[in-house]
């Protein structure tokens, strides 16, 4: 069941984004860590999408990280300023952080507030790209399953399921 964290200086914002929610940090030092972690997945490939609310005040550097469990594998930086358009699912653009292999059963994606400006927590898709497609959805709490793809957004649990 997928879950989501946060640590440092994090505001929650109503209004926007995936699930019509958002966490925001101003830029700093990374001490302020939003957290999605993915766990009970099998071995293999994920494609890892993220998605965001576009304004001029967003991080053009914000630091995605992928882990297979606790060992991280690739830092992408990001222009939040920039509307995520590599694909479209739920009506939501989303943005590829790009394919990971993980050999254990959890995955997760931090964002930290190294960056030149805001950097938007929002919504993380992951998609099983080997094996059998199976799909979890949830709101961070209410995992819905429905296909090949993971995704969840910030909203407080038991607020509203994913469609």
């Amino acid at each position: 069941m997928p879950g989501f964290s946060t640590s440092g200086g994090w505001t929650n914002f109503s209004g926007q984004g995936y699930q019509n929610d958002v966490h925001y940090a101003a830029a700093g030092s990374g001490a302020a860590v939003a957290s999605w972690v993915f766990s009970g997945l099998s071995a293999g490939q994920y494609r890892v999408s993220a998605t965001w609310s576009v304004d001029p005040n967003r991080a053009t550097n914000s630091p995605f990280t992928v882990y297979d469990g606790a060992t991280a594998l690739q830092t992408v930086a990001v222009n939040q300023e920039l509307t995520p358009s590599d694909r479209t699912d739920q009506g939501v653009g989303w943005k590829d952080l790009g394919t990971f292999t993980i050999s254990g059963s959890s995955l997760k994606v931090s964002l930290s507030n190294l960056a030149n400006e805001y950097v938007i927590a929002d919504g993380i898709r992951i998609e099983r790209m080997t094996a059998a497609p199976v799909l979890q959805l949830s709101d961070g709490a209410n995992p819905v399953a429905n296909g090949s793809v993971v995704s969840f957004g910030t909203t407080t649990p038991g607020t509203r399921n994913a469609s």
